[in-house]
């Protein structure tokens, strides 16, 4: 789930922005990288989303493509939407490319050459742009090469020394990611601290519970107005025959909204064919007092 962060935006050193704001934490990174000529106006305000490590990181879309920031490491890398709109074409045709200096980088890039390689020296392309991943290709009327971070693409009705463009990839992986998931994938920055409640939807794997088996609890919480909500805090309190155990998850609801984990029974003694009780909380960091909680049972193993 990407979460979107309002734009709280400083003073700005040269000019004040217009609509949407280079956030304050990468306006130097987007300056002096001259990203304003090379990817274009912001496409979002800063968004919030959880990477596939697992960590959370800041990120703003811009029409050519999309600044991460780690806010553990404070560092800012430019995101490979390029490998990422490379990977979604069908059937790649290589196009005829006029005759120009080339260069190449080691057995496994390929090469790059004439105005798209001048392109590339002009704008720092190793840094910015990364490694070339495909040769010149043919997109309908488009000459294009794809880098690990960008799309270039050639444009020959411009004037000298505007032909070559970064294309606006950025402004389709927000698009295809973020606006196509719908209302319910985006939550303003100071949402998730203003939500006073929320729904949870519990299952578990085995409505009854035989022995030798684990027993698995399956939760969905989400927002009526928002949608599914990410990084709450789980608590299960399990009651059998009178007695009671507390079991916090350890991980925090997915971006989807989803939590999940193996009830730990070990602390209760199970009659067979009685009921054993689930009671789910979920809460904010630090807080409390719970959003919402939810009740689902299961009978003990025969």
């Amino acid at each position: 789930m990407l979460i979107v962060v309002a734009c709280q935006q400083t003073e700005q050193p040269d000019t004040a922005c217009i609509d949407i704001c280079v956030d304050e934490v990468l306006q130097s990174y987007y300056q002096v990288n001259n990203l304003d000529e090379l990817f274009g106006e912001p496409y979002s305000a800063l968004l919030q989303l959880i990477d596939e490590n697992g960590a959370e990181i800041n990120v703003q879309y811009f029409n050519g493509g999309r600044l991460d920031y780690n806010p553990t490491t404070e560092t800012i890398t430019i995101a490979a939407l390029g490998e990422w709109a490379y990977e979604g074409l069908d059937l790649p045709q290589v196009a005829t490319v006029p005759n120009g200096e080339v260069e190449c980088f080691g057995q496994v890039a390929p090469c790059v050459q004439g105005a798209f390689l001048d392109f590339y020296r002009q704008s720092d392309g190793l840094n910015v742009f990364g490694l070339p991943i495909s040769e010149q290709l043919n997109e309908g009327d488009l000459r294009v090469q794809y880098f690990e971070n960008v799309r270039l693409e050639w444009h020959p009705e411009a004037p000298t020394g505007q032909q070559v463009r970064v294309g606006f990839i950025g402004r389709a992986h927000y698009l295809y990611t973020v606006y196509e998931a719908g209302p319910q994938a985006l939550i303003p920055k100071g949402t998730i601290t203003q939500i006073e409640s929320v729904d949870i939807t519990a299952a578990v794997h085995a409505p009854i519970l035989y022995s030798g088996e684990e027993q698995i609890v399956y939760l969905l919480v989400q927002n009526p107005q928002i949608g599914p909500v990410d990084g709450l805090d789980i608590k299960l309190v399990i009651s059998h025959q009178g007695d009671s155990i507390e079991q916090t998850l350890t991980a925090k609801t997915a971006q989807n909204g989803t939590s999940q984990a193996i009830v730990d029974l070990s602390g209760l003694t199970l009659t067979p064919g009685q009921d054993v009780q689930i009671e789910a909380f979920a809460y904010q960091d630090g807080e409390s007092d719970p959003l919402g909680s939810t009740i689902i049972t299961f009978k003990a193993w025969w």
